[in-house]
């Protein structure tokens, strides 16, 4: 394939993406409707406290959720290295999602600590804002 056509391709690609992420989570069933009709398990998200970019991106996020008509929490958290902190966040009600916007190295450790609860990891994907590196991320609770 063409360098420009890729190029060209991937981009469109990216910008549906970002675009409404939330509505591809809920058409892909990454967030899946409740047995009870009219109410979605829960969501929550989280982003990492600092990170300014993280935070746009977690707020077009809950936009997406708002649009959709799935109610959801959020959260701004500092101490996403600490495992003890990650493994109280990640003790939420069975069947919920966590959509996490945080850096690399926090994704890292949220991911594997979720991992060895059993929880998966079901939807990830990188994001370069500026010169910020941010990873996005669903996690069935």
């Amino acid at each position: 394939m063409e360098r420009r056509t890729f190029v060209t391709s991937l981009m469109a690609g990216v910008a549906t993406i970002t675009a409404a992420p939330t509505v591809h989570a809920v058409a892909d069933g990454i967030i899946p409707p409740s047995p009870t009709p009219g109410m979605q398990a829960p969501v929550h998200i989280l982003v990492q406290a600092g990170l300014a970019p993280a935070r746009d991106l977690a707020a077009s996020f809950a936009a997406s959720l708002t649009a959709a008509g799935i109610t959801h929490t959020l959260s701004h958290e500092a101490a996403l290295l600490d495992p003890a902190r990650v493994q109280r966040l990640l003790a939420r009600k069975p069947d919920a999602r966590l959509i996490g916007v945080t850096d690399d190295a926090s994704a890292v450790v949220v991911q594997a600590l979720a991992a060895s609860r059993g929880q998966t990891c079901v939807q990830h994907r990188q994001h370069r804002i500026d010169t910020t590196h941010l990873a996005s991320f669903v996690i069935r609770l």
